[in-house]
């Protein structure tokens, strides 16, 4: 943690001093930029989430340098709104180190929460990936019991079908027979009639 910029004194709605420092603090080969507020007397000291990220310290220095007033302004309000802040020790010995204690402290306040936000987002993004996979998941399903529905109706539609063509021709097939068996009773009635018999032939005395 390095302290790369100390600017003029500024006052909040309700007339509070502070003085604003910033601090630079590496982080995976990058520079981040946070705008720390020391109070000018009793009060604790808060710092804004992450201003900037450079490439390189040099890079940062520069941002720092270039901050005006207006900025300055726009950032104590965020500072006040980000966290209560961290009082600074006044049991250690050197004001430097307390200072730095206290940047350090306040700075560490927001990078919990960014990780929190990090895996809050995170674990949003998960649920997210999940819900449309259940959502791809049950319209298939959806789809998988039309189809299911669709083949048991065609089954059911050619056995059917299948059925009434059997009964069709045992139908027919018991008609024909019928009609056979009618025109052999007729035949048999016209043809087959009991013949009468001849008396015997009387014998001479």
């Amino acid at each position: 943690m390095l302290r790369i910029a100390e600017l003029e004194p500024l006052a909040t709605a309700a007339g509070v001093l502070y003085r604003p420092r910033v601090y630079a603090d590496e982080r995976s080969a990058r520079w981040d930029g946070y705008i720390v507020f020391f109070p000018l007397g009793t009060g604790t000291v808060i710092s804004t989430p992450r201003e900037t990220t450079q490439s390189d310290l040099a890079s940062l220095q520069t941002w720092a340098l270039k901050l005006d007033r207006v900025y300055l302004e726009g950032a104590l309000v965020r500072a006040l709104e980000a966290s209560d802040g961290i009082v600074m020790p006044a049991s250690l010995p050197h004001l430097v180190e307390a200072e730095t204690r206290a940047a350090t402290d306040a700075i560490a306040l927001h990078r919990a929460a960014e990780r929190a936000g990090a895996k809050a987002a995170e674990e949003l993004t998960a649920a997210a990936i999940h819900e449309e996979a259940a959502t791809v998941a049950r319209e298939n399903a959806a789809d998988l019991t039309r189809q299911q529905e669709e083949l048991e109706s065609l089954a059911n539609e050619s056995a059917r079908a299948t059925a009434e063509a059997a009964a069709d021709a045992h139908e027919s097939a018991a008609r024909e027979a019928r009609a056979v068996a009618a025109d052999i009773g007729r035949g048999k009635s016209a043809t087959d009639k009991p013949r009468r018999k001849r008396p015997a032939p009387r014998k001479n005395r």
